[in-house]
């Protein structure tokens, strides 16, 4: 009743407020509907509220992604004066919530009937700044869908916040003045996924060469995420290894990503949170290509080796953009190829072309604009194609979010990959 009600208020023109609930449990939807909140908002001169649904996630069996993603990010021109009313808006959503999801754990454990996300967790305000309500894929041409609006510098910390953590990074021999590189790799420890989409994963080991570059470099290197199952084996003043540090907390996790230089990492929820910030971004380990390609002008990506789990062949990267999207869809595992990993050389020489690009803003080459040309109209061909009895494009939970993504990306992979990809096709 109240999750109704809220979507039928956020699209009265008028209303001064807009109202969402963001995926509690999964960071990077999280980041990512926030950050498409605020710039929806900011351009209809709306303040956002952000509630969290935290009402007894032990009882309820749900977890919470990062406290702090909820509570201590604003509108860089909205000031937190209607605290009333987020409070209202919180205990009435919170209550409702609490009813539901004790019905539905009830009929599931009793029962085991399945019931589909969107009647365990409110989305308030999420299928509009999607623009699913606006948009029939069944009967619109894909060149009139438009991307996402993404002023991605809307968001900020609380100012009180960011004292409490600019105190508190001297415990990790951090100061104000040093810049720094916050640098990702996904392991099999994240949401235990050891034997589920493992392809996604990969070592942090091989990264030491990359970080020793940027530490030469004068950056501070700082090696981001939660719960790893692995150790890197490098020791310097200049790294810290923050998934093993004790005074790790949510908040300073933002700040560290809000204040480094550039991000280096793979395509983990984590990401979203640096795009949120709109950080420069080096995507290594790429195993989704149309999903999340490198989305600003300066952003950069180098994919992962592909190869026919049956027959060994080695996949063009341009072979695997035409495959059929099951491929492509993030919700599919990918069981037939194989994914080999970047090694030490491939992701320090990918460094070295990113951070010099960044440094002399180089244009994109002929290569890279025609790569970026082939999946735009690919992906453009995945929308029309619609088999009826295999997976794709229109059959995807996500398929307009991820339209919308498509056309946003301005980035590229990086050149020297795409060479590669032209010497092995030639052999």
């Amino acid at each position: 009743m109240i999750f109704t009600l809220l979507d039928i208020i956020n699209s009265i023109k008028k209303f001064p407020f807009y109202i969402i609930t963001p995926t509690i449990y999964a960071i990077g939807n999280a980041s990512e509907q926030i950050n498409l909140a605020a710039n929806y908002t900011d351009k209809r001169k709306k303040d956002l509220i952000v509630i969290k649904i935290n009402v007894l996630p032990k009882f309820l069996e749900y977890s919470i992604c990062n406290d702090a993603l909820f509570e201590s990010l604003q509108l860089e021109n909205q000031n937190n004066k209607y605290k009333v009313i987020r409070f209202l808006l919180w205990f009435f959503v919170n209550l409702e919530f609490f009813f539901r999801r004790t019905f539905i754990l009830f009929f599931r454990k009793l029962f085991k009937i399945k019931f589909k996300e969107k009647y365990i967790f409110p989305a308030i305000g999420i299928d509009q700044i999607y623009g699913t309500k606006k948009i029939n894929l069944k009967t619109i041409n894909y060149k009139t869908i438009k991307p996402f609006r993404s002023n991605n510098e809307l968001l900020i910390i609380d100012p009180e916040k960011v004292k409490y953590c600019e105190n508190k990074i001297r415990k990790l021999g951090l100061e104000r003045e040093d810049k720094i590189v916050c640098v990702h790799s996904r392991d099999t420890e994240y949401r235990g996924d050891l034997h589920r989409k493992n392809y996604r994963n990969s070592d942090i080991n091989n990264y030491i060469d990359t970080i020793n570059f940027l530490i030469q470099k004068g950056y501070k290197v700082i090696r981001m995420g939660k719960n790893s199952n692995k150790k890197i084996n490098l020791q310097h003043k200049n790294f810290i290894d923050y998934n093993f540090v004790e005074i790790q907390e949510d908040l300073l996790d933002l700040y560290l990503i809000k204040r480094c230089e550039f991000y280096i990492g793979s395509q983990s929820g984590i990401l979203d949170v640096a795009h949120m910030f709109n950080k420069p971004i080096l995507l290594t380990n790429m195993c989704e290509l149309y999903s999340a390609y490198p989305r600003k002008d300066c952003d950069l990506g180098i994919f992962k080796k592909i190869s026919n789990k049956v027959s060994g062949e080695i996949i063009n990267i341009s072979n695997f953009a035409k495959m059929q999207f099951k491929y492509h869809d993030p919700q599919v595992e990918i069981k037939d190829l194989i994914f080999d990993e970047n090694s030490p050389e491939d992701l320090l020489e990918s460094t070295k072309e990113f951070l010099e690009n960044l440094e002399k803003k180089n244009s994109k080459t002929e290569l890279q604009k025609n790569f970026n040309e082939l999946i735009k109209k690919q992906h453009e061909i995945f929308f029309y194609k619609r088999p009826r009895n295999q997976h794709n494009l229109l059959k995807q939970i996500d398929a307009l979010k991820m339209i919308r993504t498509v056309k946003l990306s301005e980035g590229a992979l990086c050149n020297t990959y795409l060479k590669k990809q032209i010497l092995e096709q030639k052999k």
